[in-house]
C-alpha cells in the first residue's frame, strides 16, 4: 500500500487549477460504514467511480464491500502531520441536475466552503493529475466530473466535465450559470463566456468569498 502517488492534493478552499502536484504516501486507509463501524485495509488509490463493490485487503485476505454500505473512505497521508483525503458517499443529480440518481457516488472532496466541490474520475489506472484535461488524458483518465453542493441541498450538482470528447465549455455554461444564478455577476460572466470551464475554481473561490 505504501506506494508513492503523484496527485494534486488540495484541502479546504485551495484552488484546484494552477497548483503543482505534491508527492505523498498513503499511510493508512479506513472505510467508515453507515453505522460508523471502521474497517482498516489496503485500498487502491485513487478510487474509481465504477459502481462496483469496493475491494480492500486486510489480515484476512482480499475482501469487498457494497458501496451503499459505505459512508466514506479516508486515506491518511504522510503530508502535514497525517493529512487526510476523503471520499464521501453522497447523492448526486443526473447530468441535467433535475433528478437525483438512484445510486450514490463516492466522491473526492477537494474544496469545503459555502459551496463545496467534489470530483469523481473514471479510470482503472493510478494517475498523475493537475486539474487539466490534457493531464488526465495522458495518464489514463477518461473523464473527471466536478460536483458542487451547498449545505442543505438534496444532492450534489454536476457542473463541469473534464474530458477528451465533450464540449467542456458548453456543459459548464449550461449548468454553471443555473447553479450560480444567485450571484448575478458570476452568472452573467458565465453566460457571456467571460468565465469558461477553465475558470471553474476561480468561480468557486469568488462565490465562496461573498457573504
Amino acid at each position: 500500500m505504501k506506494k508513492i502517488f503523484l496527485i494534486l492534493f488540495i484541502t479546504l478552499t485551495t484552488s484546484f487549477y494552477g497548483q503543482q502536484p505534491v508527492m505523498f504516501k498513503v499511510e493508512k486507509s479506513t472505510i467508515i460504514l453507515n453505522d460508523n463501524t471502521e474497517i482498516q485495509g489496503e485500498i487502491d488509490f485513487p478510487l474509481v467511480d465504477d459502481g462496483k463493490p469496493l475491494k480492500y485487503k486486510n489480515a484476512n485476505g482480499k475482501q469487498k464491500i457494497e458501496r451503499d454500505k459505505i459512508s466514506k473512505v479516508v486515506f491518511t497521508t504522510n503530508q502535514g502531520g497525517g493529512a487526510a483525503i476523503e471520499y464521501i458517499n453522497m447523492k448526486v443529480f443526473n447530468e441535467m441536475n433535475v433528478k437525483v440518481m438512484k445510486e450514490p457516488k463516492l466522491l473526492l472532496n477537494v474544496v469545503k466552503g459555502k459551496v463545496s466541490v467534489y470530483i469523481s474520475s473514471y479510470t482503472n489506472n493510478q494517475f498523475s493529475y493537475n486539474g487539466s484535461a490534457n493531464a488526465a488524458r495522458n495518464n489514463g483518465v477518461g473523464f473527471v466530473n466536478y460536483y458542487c453542493i451547498r449545505e442543505g441541498e438534496e444532492a450534489a450538482s454536476l457542473i463541469h466535465v473534464d474530458s477528451n470528447y465533450a464540449n467542456e465549455n458548453m456543459f459548464f455554461r449550461q449548468n454553471g450559470r443555473i447553479y450560480f444564478a444567485d450571484n448575478t455577476e458570476i452568472a452573467a460572466k458565465i453566460d457571456n463566456r467571460e468565465y469558461t470551464y477553465k475558470n471553474f475554481m476561480e468561480v468557486i473561490e469568488l462565490y465562496n468569498s461573498k457573504k
